[in-house]
């Protein structure tokens, strides 16, 4: 009798175990390079892809490539060229040739779908953001989902945001990069652009084995930016978006420099 009693006790223990709820464990993602750094983009290597070696990468059944744009074909770059980085090649040439480098020397991406959200506090705010856009040192991923809704000024500022944002990211670029955007100011002016063309050869035959692979975590160095970074990033497009005729100039080139932000040649 007690092995009976025995037998439907394990019974039953096995039944009740067996009608409990399954427990889902989320595991959320952190995308970080070798150093253990977040990035603001899955790696390659990790995500998509068929495997180690790498594959073709779509969105809606297109290759990612399709969704690269012209700079100089989006209007609303047009109205920021106009308003703001004409006036730069007067008022603060270099801030200018930086600007027109990253324009130049990034590939643009207006992509119809979400991004995956920045902490809030490590961009220096303290509640949930909209994604617009990412940046790693070769690419801009701008979602079209939200740019195409929004407002033609703030299409502008973003455009400016990211641009601004490429400055600063300028610290983290291989040689070859370097080289580019030391000579961008001979875009400043037409009757310089065959000596720029030639100069421009010149930093390809020098950085010819300047590697662009690990860009993403710029050659291995840790990229890593700072809630001041995003603060300033914010101030300096304001100020730009709103005082492009009365900001001083000066002013703000030491305080990019105080900032740690980008520090120019004095002259």
């Amino acid at each position: 009798m007690k092995n009976w009693l025995l037998i439907i006790n394990i019974l039953t223990l096995l039944g009740l175990t067996a009608c409990q709820p399954v427990k889902e464990k989320v595991v959320e993602k952190h995308y970080v390079n070798e150093n253990g750094t977040g990035l603001p983009v899955p790696p390659s290597h990790n995500e998509g892809g068929i495997d180690g070696g790498g594959g073709g990468n779509g969105l809606d059944g297109k290759p990612l490539e399709s969704f690269r744009v012209d700079l100089n074909q989006q209007a609303a770059y047009l109205r920021v060229k106009t308003q703001v980085i004409d006036k730069l090649v007067t008022r603060f040439p270099k801030l200018a040739a930086d600007i027109l480098h990253i324009s130049e020397e990034r590939a643009w991406y207006l992509i119809p779908t979400e991004l995956r959200n920045l902490p809030a506090a490590r961009i220096g705010v303290g509640f949930r953001t909209d994604q617009i856009a990412l940046q790693k040192l070769k690419e801009v991923w701008i979602n079209d989902l939200l740019f195409a809704k929004m407002e033609p000024r703030q299409q502008e500022t973003l455009i400016l945001h990211e641009l601004i944002m490429g400055v600063r990211l300028l610290e983290f670029t291989n040689l070859l990069d370097q080289c580019l955007a030391g000579i961008s100011s001979m875009r400043l002016s037409n009757g310089d652009i065959t000596k720029y063309k030639e100069a421009r050869r010149a930093c390809f035959k020098k950085y010819r084995n300047a590697s662009d692979v690990g860009d993403s975590i710029g050659l291995g160095k840790d990229i890593r930016l700072e809630d001041y970074d995003y603060e300033t990033i914010r101030d300096i497009t304001s100020t730009l978006m709103t005082k492009v005729d009365s900001f001083d100039a000066q002013e703000l080139e030491d305080y990019m420099a105080a900032r740690g932000f980008r520090v120019y040649e004095q002259p």
